[in-house]
């Protein structure tokens, strides 16, 4: 089975340092030879080098390839491959990174150990599908860990309920458990019963915050006429990155009976494992990132035979004087 480490690089100095790369060369020719305005000959060249790109990467990863981008290298047992597409003539791709979500309610229900405090208004702050807040009404959440997240970011819909003069919404946060408040750039009128995005982008920018004391807190301004509803609220962030473990070590697998067979291999640090049992020595096709498989699964033409944090494994029922192959992610 091939172990494939992927590391992310800055291909372009890798490449001009170590002149993997006769793209360069033509770029300086063409730049040299051209006018400055060369946008047709750039998207030519360029057409010609993705043919090129597209057939030697379902040539080489044809049983491998999942989702790679430019900036990233592999090395395999076997041999050393570098994809780029940043590279030429100017041509780049931006990146970003992924977040995930903290904390997510859709406001169907009050969260036990959230605060609600109703102001002068009668109505309830609960109401079907939504928080309503009227006149002086706060929602204060209670602590959030943020500790490892960066990049934190709030978004929620909002609503006007009532008649009257349209209000102001504020939104705030502590960093503390509710001893200090601070108030982003931000403030929400809504026009319309209609529930929209708060903030355009959906996403209000919040910071990083090393605490586990994270709260929100939603108010109305406080002045007469209509309520604002509040639904679908998330708090996201950037998670710390994963640094992918070593290939497992010691692979051992012994016969327990005619049809059985008892296997084990050194853990490497990972939070769990996959074992995938066929009679060929390569899959078809490997585990998708961010994929559950269970035991009896089919993967790539072989089943399943473990998945968790075990690092041995064991398979019954199976053909005598028959090869197996195990393969271990």
């Amino acid at each position: 089975m091939k172990k494939i480490l992927i590391v992310s690089v800055d291909v372009t100095n890798f490449l001009k340092n170590h002149y993997l790369c006769p793209f360069i060369v033509i770029k300086r020719f063409v730049s040299f030879f051209l006018p400055k305005n060369y946008n047709n000959i750039k998207f030519l060249i360029f057409t010609f080098y993705f043919i090129i790109y597209t057939y030697t990467t379902i040539k080489f990863f044809n049983s491998h390839l999942k989702q790679f981008f430019s900036m990233t290298y592999f090395f395999t047992k076997w041999r050393f491959i570098a994809i780029f597409l940043n590279l030429f003539l100017g041509f780049s791709q931006a990146t970003f990174a992924q977040q995930t979500t903290i904390f997510t309610t859709d406001c169907a229900a009050a969260i036990g150990s959230w605060t609600y405090t109703n102001g002068t208004a009668a109505n309830a702050i609960q109401q079907t599908g939504y928080w309503l807040l009227e006149q002086n009404d706060v929602v204060v959440s209670s602590n959030i860990n943020v500790s490892s997240y960066t990049s934190l970011t709030i978004e929620y819909k909002v609503g006007t309920f009532g008649t009257g003069a349209n209000n102001v919404g504020t939104f705030e946060y502590s960093t503390n458990g509710g001893t200090t408040w601070s108030a982003p750039s931000n403030t929400q009128t809504p026009t319309s019963a209609t529930l929209v995005a708060a903030f355009s982008p959906t996403q209000l920018a919040l910071g990083t915050f090393n605490t586990t004391q994270f709260q929100l807190r939603f108010k109305h301004s406080g002045a007469a006429g209509k309520g604002l509803r509040i639904d679908d609220i998330f708090l996201k962030g950037t998670p710390p990155a994963c640094t992918a473990p070593s290939a497992v070590t010691g692979e051992t697998a012994a016969p327990a009976s005619a049809t059985a067979i008892n296997g084990s291999f050194t853990a490497n640090g990972a939070t769990g494992y996959l074992v995938v049992q066929s009679t060929t020595g390569v899959l078809s096709s490997s585990p998708l990132d961010g994929t559950a498989y269970a035991v009896n699964a089919t993967l790539g033409g072989g089943t399943v035979v473990a998945s968790g944090a075990a690092n041995t494994f064991s398979k019954t029922s199976l053909t005598a004087c028959t090869q197996y192959w195990y393969h271990i992610f």
